[in-house]
This record gives C-alpha cells, structure tokens and sequence, in this order.
C-alpha cells in the first residue's frame, strides 16, 4: 500500500547519517530560528515605531543588503566551490575579506550619494554625517557576516551559522528599543549592531576551519584569477536575483509613501521565512555536490523531499491564517497586507523549485544559464510591478512575484524538456513513498 506519511525512522536515519540533511537541518534550523526572532523584531518595530518610521527602517536595511550583495562580488560562492579543496584556507580568506572590505566602502559611498539625491525620504543621511559612517560600516559588516557564513557551510559546520544568526537575531532586539530615539535609522541601527556583534562571536568558531587563524590584509593574485570567473557569473546571478526583493521596499517609498513599504516589507518578510528555507536547503546541496559529486543524484532526490516536506504545508498556512499573522503586526498591517501575504505565499512554490535548479547548476559550473534566469526573473518582476504598483497597489507587486517565478520555472522545463522530467517527477510530489 502506497503511503504519504513520511518515514519517522527513515528521516532518523538520514539526520543522524546523511551530511546534506544535517547541514540543511542545521541551515533549516538556522533560519527558522532567525526568521522567527526576525519576526518578533519586526512585531516590536511595529509596535512602537511609526509606519512612517518603519518603511524608513525596512528600506534602509534592503539597501545595506544590497549594496553588501555588489561588495561581494560572488565570492561567498566561491569559498563554498573552492574552500574545500585549497590548502591555503587561511590566505583564500584575508585575500577575499580584503577585497570586500575595500569594495563595500566604494559602492556604499556611491550607493549614499545616490539616495541623497534620488530619496528625498532619506534626508537624514546628509544631515548626520555619523548616519553615512554608520551606514558603510554595516555594509561592510553584513559582507564580512556572509563570507564567514559560506567558510562554515563549505567546511559542513553548519551548526556555526545557527549560532551566528541567533547571536544576531537576539541582539538586534535588545538594541531595538534602545535606539527608538533615531527614529527610522534606530531599526537599521539595531540591525547593524546585532550583525556586528554576531560575526565577533563568529571570528572565534573560524578556527574550527582554519586553524590558528589571523586576520590580516592580503591580495594574492593567483586565488583572486581562480575564482574570478566562477565569482563573475555568480555575482552577476546573485545581484539580478536580489534586485526585486531588496530594491522593491525602496521604489515602494519613492513613488507611494513610506507607510506603504512598510505594509509590503512585513508580508514579504513573512513568506521570506519559506524563500530563505528554500534558499538554505539549495546552498546545503550546492555544499555537497563539491564534497561528493558521486553522490549528486541520491542528494538532490533527498533535498526536493524536504524541501516539499516543508514548504507546501507552510504554504497552506500562511494561505488559512494570513489575516491572524499579519495582525501581529498590527491592525493596519493586517488591513493592507493580506491579498499581498496570500500572493506572496503562492510564490513560494515555484520559488523553491528555482532555486533547487540553480543549485544544480552551480554544482556542473553552468553559470550562465543561472544568471539567464535571474535576470529573467528580475526584468519580469520589476517592469510590470511599477504600473502594477500605482495601478493596484502593492498587490500589484504580488502578482508581478508569482509570475516571474512562473516565467523562470516554465522556461527551465521548457530549456530542459528532454531531460528534465524525471526530475521534475521528484518536485511535484508532497511525500515519496519511502525513503532508500
């Protein structure tokens, strides 16, 4: 008799034996405990901050990750590619730290006289020099966060990032209320504190990877020619895939109002608990494809099993109980955000499935192709999602979501037709009969 339910003993087993679910559980558990102290920080934020204060916030915090995003120039995904198999960990490292540090401090500069001039919401920087020094160091703070995230998952000590991000998630809620009196910047200012706190804690678990590590400048040539091009290509995919999520909350405050980026930032922040499980479960199999390549096929069935395992039903919750979440918030962010929320929600389906490819992708090197579909996914959804905007509201952007990843997913299958079936099998089921 065929069964749904999935195999208790079974999924034991693999926790216990396979190093892709360890890893994802690890990552799982990592940014479920990070979205939901993410969550309560956004609740608090919401509760005593204006609207006004918290789109201000949101926005401030989306652009900081964006512009870490550019600083990084994809070598996060290079030290998960090639980490692994160098003997000088320590020299990948400061080479690679060095260059974001130097990176981040340029395109936050150019990244400020941008908003100065284009924001006019965001007069506070140019007003408070102290807001601008402020800023850059965050910047380079939540790259320096993600270089040292990627050196835990190459090195499969995922249980490292868990520490990090819940250090983080804890501490951006302890300063959130200490810091009511900035206002706006308060929110991003208890963000960046938190960050920066957490990767201190960090530096000290990096000699689990490297031993008797020391920070220190360095540019070596030749690690900098050995992943540029594999860096090139990913960067080029990460920037196109962020720009809708982490631009969206900006363009939101400059053509409608700051109260209504924030009714947008809570649902995305809501559904970005599943896209960030998603993304976790993708990163943990792009991990192993570079430790066991042997292995690929058996680890990507095993990562489709629990990422369906865990997001349809999510899904399905977030669909039933969307109104009671968003009242957490609040009353008006329940009033203004459910049609959103549910959209959002529907997305992440396809979205899972995106990812899980791309993962794939990255483990043959075919970067191209990735950064094809991000960038498909990114003209889809911000072209449409401006007349959407002003047309609908930010419902508008809901939709605009859902059918870019619709679009990306259906040129996948349509790029991979003859090939692709099998696996697509494998994604569309809720549950496996059983786990081999």
């Amino acid at each position: 008799m065929v069964s749904f339910i999935p195999n208790i003993s079974a999924l034991w087993s693999l926790l216990r034996n396979n190093s892709l679910i360890q890893n994802s559980f690890y990552l799982i558990l990592s940014s479920g405990l990070t979205s939901a102290l993410g969550l309560i920080f956004w609740i608090f934020a919401a509760r005593f901050f204006t609207s006004n204060d918290v789109g201000i916030g949101s926005a401030s915090i989306s652009i900081m990750m964006f512009l870490s995003i550019l600083s990084l120039f994809g070598l996060n995904f290079s030290v998960i590619r090639f980490l692994p198999k160098t003997e000088e960990k320590e020299r990948m490292i400061n080479t690679f730290l060095t260059l974001i540090i130097f990176s981040s401090i340029i395109f936050t500069i150019l990244g400020i006289v941008a908003i100065i001039n284009w924001v006019p919401d965001f007069d506070f920087l140019e007003e408070n020099p102290a807001y601008i020094i402020l800023f850059v160091c965050f910047t380079i703070i939540w790259s320096i966060k993600s270089i040292y995230a990627s050196t835990f998952i190459s090195a499969r000590l995922s249980r490292f990032v868990l520490w990090q991000e819940v250090i983080f998630g804890i501490l951006k809620i302890v300063f959130l209320p200490i810091l009511i009196i900035w206002g706006g910047f308060g929110i991003f200012g208890a963000w960046g504190i938190g960050a920066a706190i957490s990767i201190l804690c960090s530096f000290f678990l990096l000699n689990k990877v490297i031993s008797d590590y020391k920070p220190r400048i360095r540019l070596d040539i030749p690690t900098i020619r050995r992943s540029i091009r594999f860096s090139f290509w990913n960067n080029a995919a990460t920037i196109l895939g962020s720009t809708p999520k982490m631009l969206l909350p900006t363009i939101i405050v400059i053509l409608v109002s700051p109260e209504t980026a924030a009714y947008f930032y809570m649902a995305w922040t809501i559904t970005g608990v599943l896209n960030t499980t998603s993304l976790q479960i993708s990163n943990s199999l792009f991990a192993e494809g570079i430790h066991e390549n042997e292995k690929i096929r058996k680890n990507i069935i095993h990562a489709i099993y629990l990422t369906n395992a865990i997001i349809i039903p999510a899904v399905l919750i977030l669909l039933i109980f969307s109104e009671f979440i968003l009242g957490l918030f609040g009353e008006n962010y329940s009033s203004n955000s459910i049609p959103l929320l549910r959209l959002l929600a529907l997305a992440c389906i396809p979205h899972a499935m995106n990812l899980m490819y791309f993962s794939i992708q990255r483990i043959k090197g075919e970067m191209k192709i990735v950064t094809f579909c991000y960038a498909l996914l990114a003209t889809s959804m911000i072209g449409p999602s401006i007349p959407l905007l002003i047309g609908m509201g930010i419902e508008g952007v809901g939709i605009a979501w859902l059918a870019s990843n619709l679009l990306v997913l259906g040129t996948i299958l349509f790029l991979n037709r003859h090939t692709i079936c099998p696996f697509v099998c494998q994604m569309i089921k809720w549950y496996p009969v059983r786990l081999r």
